[in-house]
């Protein structure tokens, strides 16, 4: 019952319409909507997705990653090795298909890792403040300055090169940044009325962080990651490089870089270098874009604006 003139009817209640809200959109009109407002951050998605069915489909291509064929050893790119052969005489496409597999899979863990770890450490030092906060921002100051090439090298010296290695410096990497953008989205969301009455009610501390600050912080998270996965391709590449992420034998990106014939002759052998090289620099820069183009789209004081790096 209506009681007074400023009393609103909520238009769902009134002949069994539904409200629509924004996330009940088809998934296809979303995808569209975001591909025509930010038509490079779309192309970016689309390479990521390309990239992912390669090294999904990896297993399908004729040859084999680790098959060694040394009479079409240090063969130039031709119509049966579309991107020539290495000193082993093994098809680098093939190699290039399992190198996605294995770059894209310690992308995506080690980002999980790091960000995960890093939404705790900065929605507990955010929410609880005090000397909580105190002891973990300075651990946080600690992991910033701490240089990841001497971590790389200490874990190196200490273990055998392996992925694990890799997938633990992402995550100390990524930690530090990502509190810090949390926190302050947790310190900024903890200030408003409804945490206060949610907490008047008999709400506990968790139930408010899980159920009314984790939603809210969703959006910067979900960009921070996305942005971050870049940063993680480039790390595990750099690792692969310096021996520390496994082995040269194993098909990474970073690996196949490392072939001792591109030290030995690169001008007579640059297939080998520049395919790798290609396909890193074109994931980075996808991820570059579709992480730009989600911050934009994601980020309520962008919105409308049309600014990010590739525009709208």
């Amino acid at each position: 019952m209506v009681t007074g003139p400023m009393q609103q009817i909520d238009p769902a209640l009134m002949g069994g319409v539904v409200a629509k809200r924004p996330w009940r959109r088809s998934l296809p009109a979303a995808i569209g909507s975001f591909a025509r407002r930010k038509p490079l951050g779309a192309l970016g998605a689309g390479i990521i997705i390309l990239l992912g069915l390669s090294a999904i489909f990896a297993d399908l291509m004729p040859y084999g990653a680790l098959d060694v064929h040394l009479r079409e050893r240090l063969q130039s790119p031709s119509w049966s090795h579309p991107a020539g052969t290495d000193a082993l005489g093994r098809d680098l496409l093939t190699r290039l298909f399992h190198g996605a597999r294995v770059t894209l899979k310690i992308g995506f863990l080690g980002v999980l890792i790091g960000v995960s770890a890093g939404t705790v450490v900065g929605l507990v030092s955010g929410f609880f403040a005090g000397k909580i906060d105190i002891v973990l921002q300075r651990l946080v100051d600690a992991l910033m300055a701490f240089p990841i090439l001497i971590l790389a090298l200490s874990l190196a010296s200490i273990r055998e090169p392996s992925d694990t290695n890799t997938l633990v410096i992402i995550g100390i990497v990524l930690i530090p940044t990502t509190a810090r953008i949390v926190r302050g989205a947790t310190l900024k969301i903890k200030s408003n009325q409804y945490i206060d009455a949610s907490r008047a009610l008999g709400a506990t501390d968790w139930r408010i962080i899980w159920r009314h600050i984790l939603p809210n912080i969703a959006a910067p998270i979900i960009v921070v990651a996305s942005v971050f996965l870049g940063a993680a391709i480039i790390v595990e590449a750099t690792l692969s490089f310096l021996g520390v992420s496994g082995s040269i034998e194993r098909p990474s990106w970073g690996a196949m870089i490392a072939d001792p014939e591109i030290r030995r002759n690169v001008e007579s052998n640059w297939w080998l270098v520049l395919f790798p090289g290609m396909a890193l620099v074109m994931a980075i820069y996808s991820i570059n874009m579709f992480g730009d183009a989600l911050r934009d789209v994601l980020d309520p004081r962008l919105r409308g604006t049309g600014g990010g790096r590739y525009g709208s």
